[in-house]
């Protein structure tokens, strides 16, 4: 729909499908981004240099469309890493309004036109995330819905955030204002995830939405960036610093008060110390002592959490 003066009224919007060695399953995850029915949409679609024949897909399946969406393709020159191509892409889009996507998974139709929704009704909200549909490396629908779906609709604060009162943060089918970048600039290149220091920087600046609506179909096939392997062998140190780098702009910007940013950075301090406790007991052999010593005496876990880590530790 056109405003008489020929203006769309209606936020543009950046679609960024962020791709990287995923020939077996790009091409469904393009022709979802093509089959958004929103009608002011950027689609940015990326290879980070793939060795196999991603971007060729990419490629043939672009150079064919003839829609009404305008389509930015590109293909890094070397091999950014996630962070460095993540920076790139927030630098090229021109949208107010951004929503990510995985090179492996499949977002519904009405994504964009529910995150325009969603964030145009609810003022103070930066991102809003949505329920994922779990499929498997084939399309097969493995859980419809997942233990951390929320049941109802929230909003949720950074309070709300930092004493775990919230339920079902998807960072794939996560949509948010471009001023989550700008105002706090480019990740740390070292960053292996661009996930929760986007959460965070969210809820520095406002509010964040949970809807348990569908947005997104997410493939796991074990090699996932957001896998159980994969998380416990990410570099937390280098998350834990950007955290730290957010709140004290946030905090020198007069976005947080003093005492919030301390509050903050009690739970980076913490939640950084969860963290290395779990990758400690996930490194090595199974070890009845040195579980009981560095995780089960240890009171930042609640039982539930510890024999939770327990069973899963038996099973690897």
């Amino acid at each position: 729909m056109e405003s008489k003066n020929g203006e769309n009224p209606r936020p543009l919007v950046s679609f960024i499908l962020m791709a990287y060695n995923q020939q077996d399953y790009i091409a469904e995850a393009v022709n979802a981004a093509l089959a958004q029915d929103y009608d002011n949409l950027e689609l940015i679609i990326s290879d980070d240099c793939s060795p196999d024949s991603t971007f060729d897909i990419i490629s043939a399946i672009t150079s064919e469309y003839e829609g009404k969406h305008r389509i930015v393709v590109n293909r890094n020159d070397h091999n950014l890493g996630l962070a460095r191509h993540f920076n790139t892409l927030m630098a090229m889009a021109q949208g107010e309004i951004i929503v990510l996507a995985a090179g492996d998974d499949l977002s519904l139709p009405d994504r964009v036109s529910n995150t325009v929704n969603e964030l145009s009704n609810e003022p103070g909200a930066i991102f809003v995330s949505f329920a994922d549909t779990i499929i498997d490396a084939q399309g097969q629908v493995i859980k419809s819905k997942t233990a951390q779906t929320a049941k109802t609709r929230q909003v949720i604060t950074l309070d709300d955030y930092l004493e775990g009162n919230y339920s079902g943060l998807s960072g794939a089918s996560r949509g948010f204002y471009k001023s989550l970048f700008s105002q706090f600039g480019p990740l740390d290149a070292a960053c292996p995830t661009e996930d929760t220091p986007c959460l965070l920087r969210g809820l520095l600046l406002g509010s964040g939405i949970v809807s348990p609506q569908p947005a997104i179909k997410y493939r796991k096939h074990g090699n996932n960036l957001s896998s159980f392997n994969s998380i416990n062998r990410m570099d937390f140190k280098v998350i834990t610093e950007q955290y730290r780098k957010d709140v004290e702009r946030a905090e020198k910007e007069g976005t947080i008060s003093a005492a919030t940013a301390q509050r903050t950075r009690q739970w980076i301090d913490l939640n950084y110390q969860r963290k290395f406790l779990r990758q400690k007991v996930f490194s090595e052999p199974f070890n009845l002592g040195l579980f009981l010593k560095f995780l089960w005496s240890d009171k930042n876990f609640t039982l539930k959490e510890k024999l939770g880590i327990l069973r899963r530790k038996i099973r690897s």
